[in-house]
């Protein structure tokens, strides 16, 4: 791994170095970027800058040549206009940088807008998961209350017959005991009777 990094390394160090030495010549559409219009740099600033740009991207070659693109960009505003052909040089430099980075633009927009597909997809799933999760826990508990209040009813209705055999039974035992308290007063009643006939006679005899 570290010798593909180190060999890209030193093909994006020559392709630096050859494009800032050599005088300006259009180059291939693919190759327009790393070959745009920059002003002079020694050469060890130029392997500090392309370094800078690699350690930035996390040595990613195509994230470093935008880099460095943006960086020349920069130090090509900066210069300010510049007369004769080399003003016109600059010129077909920046239209021709202009129409990469649109092209740069639209790729990445395009990258950008399937991430944040990718990303709504997945935040729509997980919100879908969470709401039958909880749905479920709702179903699951309205069928444990029903189930719950089922259980109830059939045992009310269990004891209602138990409780009502019960109070018959409670209510038989004080009839017979109401039976048996009316027996012995007629007894009484009917002894009393006896006693007072015998009284009766007692008086006739004397």
């Amino acid at each position: 791994m570290s010798a593909i990094v180190c060999g890209k390394r030193s093909n994006l160090f020559g392709d630096f170095q050859s494009s800032l030495s050599s005088p300006y010549v259009p180059p291939p559409v693919s190759k327009r970027i790393r070959h745009t219009f920059s002003p002079a740099r020694s050469n060890s600033d130029s392997d500090h800058l392309v370094e800078r740009a690699l350690e930035e991207s996390g040595d990613d070659l195509d994230s470093t040549i935008k880099r460095l693109n943006e960086l020349r960009l920069g130090s090509g505003d900066n210069l300010g206009p510049v007369a004769g052909s080399s003003g016109a040089t600059h010129e077909s430099s920046s239209q021709v940088f202009t129409e990469d980075a649109l092209q740069l633009t639209d790729l990445s927009s395009a990258k950008v807008v399937h991430l944040q597909g990718t990303v709504w997809v997945d935040l729509f799933v997980g919100e879908i998961k969470i709401r039958a999760s909880r749905a479920l826990e709702a179903f699951e508990k309205a069928i444990c209350a029903r189930a719950t209040e089922t259980a109830c009813g059939f045992q009310k209705e269990n004891m209602t017959p138990k409780q009502q055999f019960e109070a018959l039974i409670q209510e038989n035992a004080i009839l017979k005991r109401a039976v048996a308290i009316q027996h012995e007063r007629q007894k009484e009643f009917e002894d009393r009777g006896n006693e007072l006939n015998q009284l009766k006679q007692l008086v006739a005899q004397y």
